[in-house]
């Protein structure tokens, strides 16, 4: 069975419903892992997101194409070593040297990878800078903290620090 989907024609995965937010499996409720790839960017978010305080209270769901502002992120960046420039978040780390910067940007770019998020990154000699952005919405979304958070977790895993 095939598809038109925005512009697109392909075969659905289980010859179910179109993605059109309703399911892929027969079950209620829409998973981005039962999607394939190509077509998550059209599926509505299934709500994994969730903002949390500083002591982990629900302050709402964070969807993957809601625009977060410095207020929105600065509780959740704290200790990552990324701020919120305005339009981007941005980490710079300090490493014992160029080989150590690689290392630390081949374990991120598996990590980043896996989540289907690619920080553009700037290298050289003992440093290494990650700009983080949701370009499809054109600034700062929930996935940009995830990795941030992520890529801090990392950094202190190979003793690199923040600058």
């Amino acid at each position: 069975m095939r598809h038109a989907v925005a512009g697109r024609v392909a075969p659905s995965p289980t010859g179910g419903p179109v993605p059109d937010g309703r399911n892929f499996s027969g079950r209620s409720g829409v998973s981005l892992r039962d999607a394939p790839r190509w077509a998550r960017k059209f599926l509505p978010f299934s709500g994994e997101g969730v903002a949390r305080g500083p002591a982990g209270e629900q302050h709402g769901r964070m969807d993957r194409h809601t625009l977060l502002s410095r207020e929105d992120v600065a509780t959740d960046l704290v200790g990552s070593g990324f701020r919120h420039d305005g339009e981007r978040l941005t980490g710079e780390f300090r490493t014992a040297d160029f080989a150590s910067a690689v290392r630390l940007l081949d374990t991120v770019a598996v990590e980043a990878d896996s989540m289907n998020h690619h920080p553009d990154v700037h290298l050289g000699w003992g440093r290494i800078e990650f700009d983080l952005l949701s370009h499809d919405v054109g600034g700062v979304t929930a996935r940009d903290v995830a990795l941030a958070r992520r890529i801090g977790e990392i950094v202190r895993e190979q003793g690199a620090v923040a600058n």
